[in-house]
């Protein structure tokens, strides 16, 4: 059954690495020669992983993480999602109307249903919203599917954003610089702890999109 299993993954692997070209099959060809047939499985088994790859980005509102996602998914061909864009684009209602008919669990119900899903494309590129990672078991399912990365920024960073943001937050709606500074501090002291469990953590106020992608293909094999 072993043998079966490790045939079936290098066919699989062999396959896929003829599609993308010659670099990817050299690559292929050196871990190859270096590998110890005992981890056969293990090998093929992380390379069928890699080539079904999708980042996941997640951070506080105002972090960037759409804007990010787009350029990280642009320059690796891969598709993009924006949670929130999937959830008006699915339920047929704004974000901000669903609050004032419904309330925030709801909320996150439908949010969760609609993560679940995205979790199973491949080869994309999903920016969360800022809750999204610490309700339930989600974060636990984005690291298990998924190369999870935080963008991480100041407290002061995040509400300058917010407060010059166009984006509708119905969280953050109608409050003051001094009542959303002590919203993000409260939030991120109950938040961030999700977001740290990402496998890559990246500073907002200075990310460097180049870097970010060699970094990300130097330890996943992008």
């Amino acid at each position: 059954i072993f043998k079966k299993m490790c045939n079936f993954a290098a066919s699989f692997v062999g396959l896929v690495a003829e599609g993308l070209g010659a670099g990817l099959q050299n690559r292929l060809q050196r871990f190859e020669s270096a590998r110890d047939l005992n981890h056969n499985l293990l090998y093929y088994l992380q390379w069928v992983f890699l080539f079904m790859a999708r980042i996941v980005l997640v951070g506080f509102p105002g972090s960037g993480k759409s804007t990010i996602g787009k350029k990280i998914a642009s320059k690796l061909h891969y598709d993009f999602y924006d949670l929130d864009e999937v959830f008006e684009h699915n339920y047929h209602i704004s974000i901000e109307n669903f609050f004032e008919k419904y309330d925030e669990n709801a909320f996150r119900i439908c949010e969760r249903i609609l993560m679940s899903e995205l979790l199973r494309k491949e080869n994309c590129v999903i920016s969360t919203g800022g809750g999204t990672p610490c309700f339930f078991d989600t974060m636990d399912n984005i690291i298990e599917s998924s190369i999870s990365v935080y963008i991480k920024l100041s407290h002061k960073s995040l509400v300058y954003r917010l407060l010059n943001s166009h984006k509708v937050r119905p969280l953050i709606k109608n409050k003051s610089e001094e009542e959303l500074m002590r919203f993000v501090e409260e939030q991120m002291s109950q938040r961030e702890g999700y977001y740290l469990r990402s496998h890559f953590i990246f500073n907002g106020e200075s990310i460097d999109i180049a870097q970010v992608i060699n970094t990300l293909k130097e330890h996943c094999s992008l």
